[in-house]
């Protein structure tokens, strides 16, 4: 893994939060952040001057935050499933398609593949076991809940 990614896919991955989902994120500590909440996770493939794909890996909590920040929800009002997969594929494409340019270069070109929503039930591990070491991996704190991100792409 590349120090340089990881600090690359950390920034963008914080900030994208913040002006996208008004969600302040911060790097989790060393030791991993364990949470109770089940897991969401989704995926984009992308390819350009390299491929590869970004997994994000996230509580259901954080993911309704991050819904009823981007619709401008009440806390209190209900939130159905088509809205939390459309708000969290929103979030992990704009992600990708900011941390891209601060890899290859503000010019490369990088066509961006529709995002899935892979799994609400925890099986992201074996997932991402099948796709081999990461470029970068960057683990976040959001609220005392885990949310990470994982790069696949060739190499450069």
């Amino acid at each position: 893994m590349s120090k340089e990614f990881e600090a690359i896919l950390s920034d963008v991955a914080m900030n994208t939060l913040e002006q996208l989902a008004f969600i302040f994120a911060s790097p989790a500590d060393d030791e991993e952040l364990i949470s109770e909440a089940p897991s969401i996770a989704a995926k984009v493939a992308f390819k350009g001057p390299f491929k590869g794909k970004l997994f994000m890996k996230t509580s259901n909590q954080v993911v309704d935050e991050i819904t009823v920040n981007m619709l401008g929800l009440e806390e209190e009002e209900k939130i159905y499933s088509d809205q939390r997969c459309d708000a969290f594929k929103e979030t992990i494409n704009v992600i990708c398609g900011n941390v891209l340019p601060e890899i290859a270069g503000k010019k490369a070109v990088f066509n961006i593949a529709s995002p899935e929503v892979l799994s609400e039930a925890g099986d992201i591990e074996s997932i991402l076991k099948d796709q081999g070491a990461p470029a970068a991996v960057a683990k976040l704190d959001i609220d005392d809940e885990a949310c990470d991100l994982y790069l696949f792409m060739d190499e450069l």
